[in-house]
């Protein structure tokens, strides 16, 4: 959040939706955060917007490179967000590929539940301490 002077809600949904379920995630966590819906609606735009490029890059690549199918769907599955785009992708390289693609998206769906409560944990203790820092002294120390 300090490199790119973001507050700290829209880099956790961008972080968030890049790394777990893109817009379930970024829609998850923001009811956890109680973001401004103008941050989520730019938080689902730019994880949308890369969601499309990689849909098609990392397929082709896996190819280019001779990645076995399997390891190609797996990383896929893991790393593409969206479901219908890690099946559209991983359908570029085979049925083998897209079956793996989706077992893996799928295990990444479910655990969003659990990240979801862990965020929800840590943002409250967050809130806390910022308020106690801030009856301490008098001026907020951290921003959201």
């Amino acid at each position: 959040t300090k490199l790119f002077k973001m507050d700290i809600g829209p880099a956790l949904l961008i972080a968030t939706g890049a790394t777990w379920c893109g817009a379930s995630a970024i829609s998850a966590i923001a009811s956890v955060i109680n973001s401004p819906s103008q941050d989520v609606v730019v938080s689902i735009g730019i994880i949308a917007a890369g969601t499309v490029i990689f849909t098609f890059a990392q397929p082709y690549f896996a190819i280019l490179v001779g990645m076995d199918e399997r390891v190609a769907g797996a990383w896929i599955g893991a790393s593409i967000d969206q479901t219908g785009n890690v099946i559209a992708s991983a359908a570029i390289i085979s049925d083998e590929a897209t079956e793996i693609a989706g077992i893996v998206k799928i295990i990444l769906n479910s655990g969003l539940g659990l990240l979801a409560t862990a965020v929800a944990f840590w943002w409250q203790s967050r809130q806390l301490r910022i308020r106690s820092e801030e009856d301490g002294s008098g001026r907020a120390h951290d921003k959201q």
